[in-house]
Protein backbone atom coordinates (compact mmCIF):
# COMPACT_ATOMS: atom_id res chain seq x y z
CA UNK A 1 0.00 0.00 0.00
CA UNK A 2 3.06 2.38 1.04
CA UNK A 3 4.20 1.69 -2.68
CA UNK A 4 1.45 2.68 -4.51
CA UNK A 5 0.79 5.31 -2.40
CA UNK A 6 4.31 6.88 -3.34
CA UNK A 7 3.64 6.02 -6.65
CA UNK A 8 1.16 7.79 -6.77
CA UNK A 9 2.42 10.89 -5.32
CA UNK A 10 5.27 10.81 -7.86
CA UNK A 11 3.69 10.61 -10.80
CA UNK A 12 1.30 13.92 -9.69
CA UNK A 13 4.27 15.79 -8.25
CA UNK A 14 5.09 18.35 -10.76
CA UNK A 15 9.00 18.26 -12.36
CA UNK A 16 10.52 21.13 -12.25
CA UNK A 17 10.85 21.05 -15.88
CA UNK A 18 7.12 21.26 -16.72
CA UNK A 19 5.73 23.45 -13.03
CA UNK A 20 4.15 26.49 -13.59
CA UNK A 21 6.41 27.87 -10.23
CA UNK A 22 4.79 31.50 -9.84
CA UNK A 23 7.30 33.24 -7.33
CA UNK A 24 5.46 34.15 -3.84
CA UNK A 25 8.48 35.72 -1.97
CA UNK A 26 11.67 36.04 -1.38
CA UNK A 27 14.46 36.55 0.95
CA UNK A 28 18.53 36.27 1.71
CA UNK A 29 17.81 32.72 2.59
CA UNK A 30 14.88 31.33 0.14
CA UNK A 31 12.52 31.49 -2.43
CA UNK A 32 9.35 30.35 -1.82
CA UNK A 33 7.13 29.24 -5.37
CA UNK A 34 3.30 27.78 -5.63
CA UNK A 35 2.22 26.09 -9.36
CA UNK A 36 -1.33 27.06 -9.35
CA UNK A 37 -1.60 24.53 -12.53
CA UNK A 38 -1.57 21.77 -9.87
CA UNK A 39 -4.60 23.23 -7.47
CA UNK A 40 -7.47 20.92 -6.91
CA UNK A 41 -10.14 22.34 -5.54
CA UNK A 42 -12.47 20.26 -3.15
CA UNK A 43 -15.41 22.69 -1.60
CA UNK A 44 -13.52 24.60 0.40
CA UNK A 45 -10.33 22.56 0.22
CA UNK A 46 -7.77 23.29 -2.09
CA UNK A 47 -4.57 21.41 -2.72
CA UNK A 48 -1.36 22.67 -4.05
CA UNK A 49 2.16 21.72 -4.31
CA UNK A 50 4.78 24.52 -3.44
CA UNK A 51 8.64 24.90 -3.70
CA UNK A 52 11.28 26.23 -1.58
CA UNK A 53 14.16 26.36 -2.66
CA UNK A 54 17.46 27.86 -0.89
CA UNK A 55 19.80 30.60 -1.53
CA UNK A 56 22.69 27.89 0.13
CA UNK A 57 22.61 24.15 1.34
CA UNK A 58 20.74 23.61 4.64
CA UNK A 59 21.18 20.55 6.53
CA UNK A 60 17.77 18.31 6.37
CA UNK A 61 17.52 15.47 7.57
CA UNK A 62 21.13 15.08 7.65
CA UNK A 63 21.42 16.02 4.00
CA UNK A 64 22.26 19.12 2.07
CA UNK A 65 19.47 20.41 0.76
CA UNK A 66 18.68 22.97 -1.99
CA UNK A 67 15.09 22.71 -2.65
CA UNK A 68 11.67 21.05 -1.20
CA UNK A 69 8.43 20.20 -2.50
CA UNK A 70 5.27 20.29 -0.59
CA UNK A 71 1.86 19.43 -1.14
CA UNK A 72 -0.05 21.52 0.89
CA UNK A 73 -3.81 21.61 1.86
CA UNK A 74 -5.76 24.89 2.07
CA UNK A 75 -8.92 25.63 4.11
CA UNK A 76 -10.30 28.45 2.44
CA UNK A 77 -13.13 29.10 4.48
CA UNK A 78 -11.06 28.81 7.54
CA UNK A 79 -8.04 29.95 6.96
CA UNK A 80 -5.79 27.88 8.00
CA UNK A 81 -3.30 25.01 6.01
CA UNK A 82 -1.56 21.75 6.48
CA UNK A 83 1.38 19.58 4.99
CA UNK A 84 0.56 16.43 3.43
CA UNK A 85 3.40 15.63 2.15
CA UNK A 86 7.09 16.83 1.57
CA UNK A 87 10.30 15.96 -0.18
CA UNK A 88 13.93 17.66 -0.37
CA UNK A 89 15.82 17.45 -2.88
CA UNK A 90 19.98 18.18 -3.85
CA UNK A 91 19.49 20.85 -6.17
CA UNK A 92 17.98 23.99 -6.81
CA UNK A 93 14.25 23.90 -8.01
CA UNK A 94 13.31 20.50 -6.96
CA UNK A 95 16.25 18.82 -8.89
CA UNK A 96 18.75 16.30 -8.51
CA UNK A 97 18.53 13.43 -5.65
CA UNK A 98 16.15 13.02 -3.54
CA UNK A 99 17.53 13.29 0.12
CA UNK A 100 13.89 12.55 2.18
CA UNK A 101 10.69 11.85 1.25
CA UNK A 102 7.17 11.47 2.69
CA UNK A 103 3.99 11.86 4.48
CA UNK A 104 3.72 15.11 6.67
CA UNK A 105 1.89 15.25 10.06
CA UNK A 106 -1.08 16.99 8.67
CA UNK A 107 -2.27 19.11 11.54
CA UNK A 108 -3.63 22.53 10.60
CA UNK A 109 -1.80 25.55 10.88
CA UNK A 110 -4.09 28.98 11.17
CA UNK A 111 -2.50 31.34 8.41
CA UNK A 112 -0.34 34.33 10.25
CA UNK A 113 -1.66 37.61 8.38
CA UNK A 114 1.37 39.19 6.41
CA UNK A 115 3.24 35.75 6.05
CA UNK A 116 4.70 33.83 3.24
CA UNK A 117 1.69 31.89 4.10
CA UNK A 118 -0.78 34.23 3.79
CA UNK A 119 0.91 35.00 0.41
CA UNK A 120 0.13 32.03 -0.58
CA UNK A 121 -2.85 31.52 0.71
CA UNK A 122 -4.33 34.77 -1.50
CA UNK A 123 -2.92 33.02 -4.59
CA UNK A 124 -4.19 29.83 -4.15
CA UNK A 125 -8.08 30.36 -2.29
CA UNK A 126 -8.06 33.87 -4.13
CA UNK A 127 -8.83 31.91 -7.35
CA UNK A 128 -11.38 29.38 -6.73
Amino acid sequence: MKRLRMAIVLAICPSAAVANWVKVAESIEVTEYVDPDTRVVNGNLVKVWTLTDMKSPQMVQGKPTQSMKALLEYDCSANQYRTLYMAGYANHMGAGVTNFAGNANPRWVPIVPQSVNAKKYQIICGSR
